[in-house]
């Protein structure tokens, strides 16, 4: 198992170099992997009976399967398997390819020979090791993986640093995360209720010369990228400057805002968690989340979103590439948007036969279907419409239409160069449409880009650059209404802003809200968590920290944020966070 390990690390490296100069990595593995197959073997040696052997049997296998399960993701990502991960295991057919049943038959089929083998063994005597000897080493070992994983675990970052020379092993925390996934529970805090209810968007006015005389309020269109960082762009980084051409196009036109940050991760939170500026405790199929079985009861959660406070006056359209039957769709149906608009019904309004690819809508499709609704469009309301398009995910590459980018050899590289193409159509049809001159566009992403072996080879070397999925993502805001600066330091503030942002523009000061974040342009923000449930970091000087990492001096600022979280959390199991 440990030279499994050290292969799966040398296959998302490409090299021996990290292994060597990592070893310790590795190492602090080998009290699980020994401590419980020693456990397992002082178990097995109880008894003789078949009965007895087949449970031992099944025990060694599901832990094997948990190691091997662990090697294979960290040869792809370089870590061990999120509770993200676990989270959003439903959306796992995006990504499956008939090479991976292959593999999985015969890892199947060599657990079954190996479980076969233990029961069948026949008992052997224990040399000079007696049971006692064995089990004295069993138990160090066991406490050493208890050490290794303590780090990981709920803890005060005042005493986590005692913990510190430890490391999340594999078994142990594949079971911690699945336990967190699917047995949740949120913090219990003091019980105080409608703690972030208020009547007010935001308290400045917005800073910015009017260049609009209309009256007609403006469309707005919002666009979340499927897991974009700024790293790779263009308009924010010159090193693949030809990359993304139509969005670096766009920045141009528009106001770039930057040290802009992923408040959550991953599409069903941060989707939510824009529409709504707050941090959805429940992600994607973890249980008590948005499955067929919980999507009623968690419909009726009274988040105060962006469509709902736009209901009164606007139309409200949400584009999903996914079927009418996924998740994601009650999840935005949820949110409030009046129309969804899925892989079912989007062919209608594109027209004609859409190009599908990993059993959703192409970005090309995506963006077809948008300029479609909007030569379409002949109601007069002023629209509200949000788009996800999928095609950038981790694991994916371009269809065999989509544009690759230079040799095509990186998918990460080929699927952003390919959604900016699609995107740089688009655009080229709006600046000829009337909508130029009376809709805001706003370009930005769900979340970061997960660290995933082709996009961690590109941003590797940049000293800025740490392996979360916390990063600064993109806001490009194009607004035909305001006379808007080119650029815009966001000074480390989340997309928990995006909401009151989106409303400040819109000039909606009034309104019953419990978001958790402020307008870019209204001072200071309260919170600079990024949260996926009970895991948090900490975002301070442009810098991302685990929450046991965070500097002595920002601890005691942590944990005032993180106690209002928590508070939040509690508001929203019990559906308190609106009065109305």
């Amino acid at each position: 198992m440990l030279l499994a390990n050290i292969l799966a690390y040398v296959i998302y490296t490409g090299s021996w170099g990290p292994v060597i100069r990592r070893s310790d990595k590795f190492l602090k593995n080998v009290p699980e992997f020994f401590g419980v197959l020693l456990l397992l073997y002082l178990l097995w040696t109880l008894s003789a009976k078949k009965l007895w052997r087949g449970l031992i049997a099944f025990l060694s296998c599901l832990f094997l399967l948990l190691e091997i399960s662990q090697f294979v993701y960290l040869s792809e990502t370089g870590e061990y398997i999120s509770i993200l991960a676990l989270e959003n295991i439903d959306q796992i057919y995006i990504l499956l390819r008939p090479v991976y049943y292959l593999f999985i038959a015969v890892v199947v089929a060599v657990l079954l020979a190996y479980a076969i083998a233990i029961v069948r063994q026949p008992y052997a005597a224990q040399g000079k090791f007696s049971r006692r000897k064995l089990g004295i080493i069993m138990l160090v070992l066991l406490i050493l993986t208890f050490y290794n994983n303590a780090y990981e675990w709920g803890m005060n970052p005042k005493y986590a640093k005692y913990f510190r020379h430890g490391q999340p092993t594999p078994a142990v925390s594949l079971l911690a995360n699945a336990g967190r996934v699917f047995l949740p529970t949120s913090p219990s805090v003091s019980g105080q209720k409608f703690m972030f209810e208020k009547d007010w968007v935001y308290q400045k006015a917005l800073p910015f010369p009017v260049k609009s005389s209309s009256t007609q309020p403006p469309n707005v269109i919002v666009i979340l990228t499927e897991g974009t960082s700024t790293r790779l762009m263009g308009c924010y980084d010159q090193k693949y400057e030809d990359l993304t051409p139509n969005f670096n196009k766009f920045a141009q036109e528009s106001m770039k805002v930057t040290n802009y940050y992923n408040h959550t991760s991953a599409t069903y939170r941060g989707t939510l968690g824009q529409m709504a500026s707050c941090y959805p405790f429940r992600g994607g199929k973890e249980a008590g989340a948005w499955n067929k079985e919980q999507k009623d009861l968690w419909s009726t959660l009274n988040y105060s979103t962006v469509p709902k406070i736009l209901g009164d006056e606007y139309d409200t359209f949400f584009f999903s590439p996914h079927e009418s039957a996924d998740s994601y769709t009650d999840l935005v149906r949820m949110a409030g948007f009046r129309q969804v608009e899925t892989k079912d019904s989007l062919p209608d309004v594109l027209g004609r036969d859409p190009e599908i690819y990993a059993d959703s809508f192409t970005d090309a499709s995506m963006y077809q279907s948008l300029s479609a609704f909007l030569a379409a469009r002949e109601n007069q309301r002023p629209f509200f419409l949000v788009m996800y398009t999928v095609g950038t995910h981790a694991g994916m590459d371009v269809p065999s239409t989509g544009v690759k980018y230079g040799d095509g050899s990186n998918p990460t590289l080929n699927t952003l160069h390919n959604v900016d193409a699609a995107f740089g159509r688009f655009w080229q049809e709006f600046q000829s449409s009337p909508y130029k001159d009376n809709t805001i566009v706003i370009v930005t992403a769900d979340h970061a880009h997960v660290q995933e072996k082709p996009y961690v080879a590109l941003v590797k070397d940049d000293p800025t650059y740490k392996p979360y999925f916390v990063d600064t993502v993109p806001l490009l805001i194009y607004d035909p209404m305001h006379e808007l600066p080119m650029e815009y330091d966001a000074n480390d503030a989340t997309s928990l802003a995006l909401a009151p942002t989106i409303l400040h523009l819109l000039g909606r000061q009034h309104a019953v809200n419990a978001f958790l974040g402020q307008s870019l342009f209204d001072g200071t923000q309260d919170f600079h968590i990024h949260a996926e449930g009970n895991t948090l970091w900490y975002i301070r000087n442009h810098e991302v920290f685990k929450e046991k990492d965070v500097p002595e001096k920002d601890i005691n600022e942590f944990m005032k944020e993180k106690e209002n979280l928590y508070e939040f959390y509690a508001e929203e199991r019990e559906n308190k966070m609106l009065r109305q």
